[in-house]
């Protein structure tokens, strides 16, 4: 025990002040509307916590979360213990966070626009719990014994000091490819940054992989992290990353502890991991690329060497185009761009998803996020309409959860994807006014992205994803009915549009994604155009087809001359050639999950009370510090944070300096009502020389001294289009 000594001292030391504020807050994602009222499904392995309105599809939450658990920590050698997991279903965002303290899982289930073959919440459900059996291994060792001292943060204290979000998200990010039929390991738009890089320059560092640039484009931790931890477990095994987090926890004191690990396990520092995963995937990118259509393609705009994203362009003239644009410098706007001379602004279109717009005749349309004024939980879609001539901006709803609008070629009805609180998912029409003309609901567990209009008649195509993959439906409005065109399985399909009497969209080809075609007639495949670098965003109109080509300076326009005669064709989409999950050896049964489903007889959903759960003391300490004073004293002090982040609280003792004594102190701030309060209270005993009470001077007085403040605040944020108030 002498030997660890010194270092147990500094690390308490050191811990006291990690992540706190003066109330003992970590991190919270905000708080939800007041008048919820909130239920609970206990287990012995999951509680989960959720808005009452919620409950059917909290209940095949609950479901697909059992099915997970037992697979989710196989590579790590560890099943989690039991946690808590909250579900935020006001939220238009689609996210998750797993708090290292308290220890919890917050969970936005709104299924996300991007396209993975497969329910989001099963995603979503992977990926965080795998941070849970992250945060499980850190309790071993002298980092268990540290815990004992100071609750909960000593475990998140030692995880976020020595173990990189690289190698957080990345590992989680893998072990949602693995257990999954598609996953970001599978998705070409997930790797496509990282192979245009390092194909066009691989020497690129380290040290710019890690803390980006605001020069060129940068992939993020995510992929970086994907990579890097895939290719260690190439280059040691399939331990290796179990046997990283076991030396993090037995040995926290360690100065760049995981890094020592890393080189005495392979001979290689951080910086030569990445190395080592650079040759990894430019060999196989070299050896496997493919490029069909390339040369016969121009792009609208001269190339620079500027960062900008060009999406999803719609031809308004024969030298005109209508499009999205996004760079670091600037919010995003919808511009019109010249064919090699220089663009104009048109709109800013506020808080906006990539693709979530259309044009069509003289009108765009788009899905604009807005921000409850007070609930960071509570968030809403709304349509939006221009008319590029009149210079006239109407919102046609308000308050709603409205999602990738798409415009009719009459531009007088509009397609939108509803996804409601209750987590069911609809295909609506709107008429130009923004009432509901026709609405279907999705199957349970299931949801639709990405309609578009044939040239007339009464049907709308989308694609419905779910547990089954995606497929092509028809949807036949007038008598409601839908059927199914094609069935693209658990390809990584997206970016549909109509040219002509056949669809268009991205999918898998070789390394990239490329464009593809679909007969729907005769269910005939062909690969039409795939550029070096991979594209993205097709757009349609008036005939003509456009697309946004990757480049190592971002997303470019071009429109593409359609040339049936050089289509290649195909018996089925392919997939994607990666170099990771073809090679990787899988640790037990890291497979797709089997989701067992139906059996509800043990699930007892009840009450949350609110008022029984206001405190959760999460740590605590042997001393007591404020962090916005930057003082530590002697003492003793725990901190508390309920599961709805409502109540924040520090309590404890600590001595006073001036009066030789002990104080005792409370700071509660409770965030549940509309407005925030505030109350803290600091009492003691006090020593005086002397004190007068009315004529008489008594000495050596000592008193109960008690001082207490309230405070009351309405924390507003309002968003109007471009602007933050």
């Amino acid at each position: 025990m002498k030997y660890y000594a010194p270092a147990f001292i500094a690390l308490l030391v050191l811990f006291f002040p990690a992540f706190q504020n003066s109330y003992g807050q970590y991190f919270s994602v905000g708080n939800d509307p007041a008048g919820i009222r909130w239920k609970e499904i206990r287990h012995e392995k999951i509680s989960l916590i959720y808005p009452d309105y919620y409950e059917k599809a909290a209940i095949s939450l609950f479901e697909s979360g059992l099915s997970i658990l037992p697979n989710v920590g196989n590579s790590l050698f560890l099943k989690p213990s039991p946690f808590r997991s909250v579900v935020h279903p006001e939220s238009i965002v689609s996210n998750g966070y797993t708090l290292w303290v308290p220890r919890k899982i917050d969970l936005l289930p709104t299924p996300s626009l991007d396209m993975m073959a497969e329910r989001y919440s099963d995603h979503l459900l992977i990926h965080e719990f795998r941070h849970i059996v992250q945060l499980d291994k850190m309790d071993q060792g002298l980092t268990r014994v540290l815990g004992w001292f100071l609750g909960d943060q000593a475990s998140a204290s030692v995880q976020a000091l020595q173990f990189p979000d690289w190698a957080s998200e990345g590992d989680a990010v893998l072990t949602e490819s693995l257990l999954s039929h598609s996953g970001r390991g599978r998705d070409p738009a997930f790797s496509q940054g990282m192979r245009t890089v390092l194909m066009n320059d691989c020497n690129n560092k380290f040290d710019k992989a890690r803390l980006g640039s605001y020069r060129d484009f940068v992939p993020d931790h995510y992929v970086l992290g994907y990579y890097m931890v895939s290719a260690a477990r190439l280059i040691d095994g399939n331990s290796f990353w179990s046997d990283a987090l076991d030396n993090i926890a037995r040995k926290p004191y360690r100065v760049a502890n995981f890094n020592r690990f890393l080189h005495k396990q392979t001979g290689l520092w951080q910086a030569g991991l990445y190395r080592e995963t650079k040759k990894l995937l430019c060999d196989y990118w070299n050896e496997h690329s493919e490029i069909l259509g390339d040369a016969d393609n121009e792009l609208i705009i001269n190339d620079s060497t500027d960062y900008f994203n060009y999406l999803k362009p719609y031809p308004e003239s024969d030298t005109s185009w209508i499009c999205l644009k996004r760079s670091y410098g600037n919010i995003p706007s919808v511009i019109r761009i010249f064919k090699n001379s220089g663009e104009e602004h048109i709109l800013y279109p506020g808080s906006i998803n990539d693709d979530s717009f259309s044009f069509s005749g003289k009108t765009i349309a788009w899905a604009q996020q807005i921000a409850d004024p007070r609930w960071e939980m509570r968030s809403f879609s709304d349509i939006f309409i221009y008319n590029i001539e009149t210079g006239k901006k109407s919102r046609l709803t308000k308050n709603k959860r409205y999602l990738y609008p798409v415009l009719n070629p009459a531009s007088d009805m509009i397609a939108v994807i509803e996804e409601r609180i209750d987590g069911t998912g609809h295909l609506v029409i709107l008429d130009g006014e923004g009432a509901v003309l026709y609405s279907v609901a999705a199957d349970a567990g299931s949801t639709f992205r990405q309609p578009v209009w044939p040239g007339e008649g009464d049907k709308l195509y989308a694609l419905r994803i779910g547990r089954e993959g995606k497929k092509l439906i028809e949807w036949h409005f007038r008598d409601n009915s839908i059927d199914v065109i094609y069935d693209f399985d658990y390809k990584e399909v997206s970016g549909l549009a109509i040219l002509g009497d056949s669809f268009i969209f991205t999918a898998p080809a070789g390394t990239v994604q490329g464009l593809y075609n679909l007969d729907p007639e005769n269910g005939g495949i062909r690969k039409m155009f795939v550029p070096s670098n991979g594209l993205g965003y097709p757009a349609v109109k008036d005939g003509r087809l456009c697309v946004s080509v990757f480049t190592k300076n971002g997303y470019r326009p071009a429109e593409l001359a359609v040339n049936r005669s050089a289509n290649i064709k195909l018996n089925e989409v392919e997939d994607l050639r990666e170099p990771i999950l073809s090679q990787l050896e899988r640790v037990g049964d890291e497979f797709p999950v089997n989701y067992i489903t139906g059996e509800t007889g043990e699930i007892v959903p009840r009450p949350y009370r609110k008022l029984a759960h206001l405190f959760n003391f999460h740590s605590w300490a042997p001393a007591a510090y404020d962090i916005d004073q930057y003082s530590i004293r002697p003492g003793v002090m725990a901190l508390s944070q309920n599961d709805l982040n409502t109540l924040v609280s520090s309590i404890g003792i600590q001595t006073n300096r001036q009066s030789g004594g002990i104080d005792y102190f409370s700071d509660f701030e409770y965030t549940g009502l509309y407005p925030k309060i505030g109350v803290n209270l600091l009492a003691g005993w006090r020593q005086a020389d002397s004190l007068m009470l009315g004529n008489d001077m008594l000495k050596d007085v000592s008193y109960f001294d008690i001082r207490s403040g309230l405070s009351v605040s309405i924390p507003l944020f309002y968003s109007t289009g471009a602007y933050y108030q």
